[in-house]
């Protein structure tokens, strides 16, 4: 009887974090900026947290070859959910998640990687909580090509 309880604890659990990451998706996806470009991808993980990050870059969507999002997180944690939301860029970015820190904290690496030119790059973030409460937030700035990052949480 145990195992049949615990089973469906599993199962509405996962059913709360997609329903989240939906809702997230609905309520907080963001449009390019009329300056420049912005990338912001949703990352739901199996602890029940999201992590909402954003790239806003200095040149055009057509200069932008690649953005890389390494985040160090949780032991223990992984990623159930990628959302790029919707934004010509979403086909240019990459989330890599490292289940290596402590518990609660996480940082983000940002790496933007443009065809010509120098532009200027602003990395900003969100830790959220399942109730969609904001944990954490951090940001940086810095220029394409350099690992921009910075922490998020206790």
């Amino acid at each position: 009887m145990l195992h049949t309880n615990s089973k469906s604890i599993r199962v509405a659990a996962a059913g709360m974090v997609l329903w989240s990451a939906l809702l997230a998706l609905a309520l907080g996806a963001t449009k390019a900026e009329a300056s420049g470009c912005r990338a912001d991808p949703i990352v739901v993980l199996t602890n029940g947290s999201q992590l909402q990050f954003a790239a806003n870059i200095g040149t055009s969507y057509s200069n932008v070859d690649s953005i890389v999002y390494t985040v160090h997180g949780p032991v223990g944690s992984a990623m159930l959910l990628i959302i790029y939301t919707d934004n010509p860029l979403g086909s240019v970015e990459r989330v890599n998640y490292i289940a290596d820190g402590p518990s609660n904290y996480y940082t983000i690496d940002t790496v933007v990687y443009t065809d010509s030119g120098h532009a200027q790059v602003t990395a900003t973030g969100a830790l959220v909580s399942i109730l969609h409460l904001t944990v954490a937030q951090g940001s940086d700035s810095g220029m394409d090509h350099q690992h921009i990052h910075y922490p998020l949480g206790r």
